[in-house]
């Protein structure tokens, strides 16, 4: 079932992208709990009197982290969700007050993409060094030549009868009382003779006879 409401990926922000938020009507409620639970209980939000004789701004003014607040908020659930994994900057300017009954939307343009500035490596070490979870995606040419893991016994070299010697990736799973030998794949048929000795009892004869019929192959 399709799950809706999903975030954007980076593959959906082009530099030059811009949209906008639905709004938001910032309330005096809204006001008078986020003072509360932020402890921003100065006289500008708090003193009905001291906004009516002593301060310029007309109505009942919102803290500008509040505003800030709202205006993720709305892009979180626009944007964001299951994709935006952390916030690492924010260069923030307030212009203009935002008093009670006024209406903000968020906007926003990429004009930069800082991800494809790098490769994954890098972008990797970034993230991992601000705690964020990550791991670079590997193609197999990239996993084949990579130093640790060829350390660590996953990638290992075998002989091919036709190819010659060539690397391939194995599981990087070690059981301690079971260990598996890594090998090559068989040819088309390789064991095909082994496979009627052993478990059907066939004769060299009656192989023979089988693979000039045509009814098996043989390597």
């Amino acid at each position: 079932m399709e799950t809706v409401g999903l975030g954007f990926f980076f593959e959906d922000l082009p530099v030059g992208r811009q949209f906008k938020t639905i709004g938001r009507t910032v309330t005096e409620a809204d006001i008078t709990n986020f003072v509360n639970c932020t402890g921003m209980v100065e006289v500008l939000f708090t003193n009905t009197e001291f906004l009516a004789h002593e301060s310029d701004i007309k109505g009942r003014p919102a803290p500008g982290a509040l505003v800030y607040c709202f205006a993720e908020g709305l892009l979180v659930q626009a944007t964001m969700q299951h994709t935006g994994f952390a916030f690492l900057h924010m260069e923030l300017t307030i212009e203009n007050p935002i008093v009670a009954r006024d209406t903000i939307h968020s906007e926003c343009e990429i004009i930069e993409g800082w991800a494809r500035q790098h490769d994954k490596r890098e972008v990797m070490k970034a993230f991992a060094g601000r705690g964020i979870p990550c791991g670079a995606v590997l193609d197999t040419a990239e996993a084949l030549s990579d130093a640790h893991l060829r350390e660590r016994g996953t990638i290992v070299d075998l002989d091919h009868p036709t190819r010659g010697r060539f690397s391939t990736i194995i599981s990087p799973l070690r059981l301690s009382e079971s260990p598996v030998e890594p090998r090559r794949a068989p040819l088309f048929g390789e064991h095909t003779a082994d496979v009627l000795h052993a478990l059907a009892g066939y004769s060299d004869a009656e192989i023979t006879a089988l693979r000039e019929k045509g009814v098996i192959t043989l390597a």
